[in-house]
């Protein structure tokens, strides 16, 4: 996408999160530590959402972040298995504008749907759980093909 000084830059689509939250393995299994149920669950949650790297410079992922943060507590108590970082020199500076815009163009989605769906996922109180928005969804398979 097209960054803020007029050359392009790289950002995470928003087709990953189709995936969000989809986990095949029980949170028991991945989780060894001794919390309840629910705790596991924000645990591979917040584990799977801090896996797509910082995306605080588009709004609606960094409303998703707040909120994952806010509802699955803001430590990963989860040790690691080894240590690592992602390294990155690029700055990324996409615009809500040319992202929303972006979404229209190959998605057809509108920033009304855009908040529609951030107030569905910002409603979610308790894990695990199964939200589904059928437009959005939709849109981005759609837009995936």
């Amino acid at each position: 996408m097209e960054n803020v000084s007029g050359s392009y830059t790289w950002t995470r689509l928003p087709t990953f999160l189709l995936k969000l939250g989809k986990v095949l393995t029980n949170p028991n299994t991945i989780v060894k530590e001794s919390l309840p149920y629910e705790e596991k669950c924000k645990q591979v949650f917040l584990g799977q959402w801090l896996g797509f790297g910082n995306l605080n410079h588009i709004s609606m992922y960094k409303t998703m972040d707040n909120h994952i943060r806010s509802l699955c507590g803001k430590k990963f108590v989860i040790p690691p298995i080894e240590d690592w970082k992602i390294v990155s020199s690029a700055k990324l500076e996409v615009t809500d504008t040319v992202f929303y815009s972006f979404l229209r163009e190959v998605y057809n989605i509108s920033t009304e749907e855009v908040l529609e769906f951030l107030e569905m996922f910002t409603s979610i109180d308790k894990l695990p759980c199964t939200y589904h928005v059928t437009g959005f969804s939709t849109k981005l398979w759609r837009g995936n093909l």
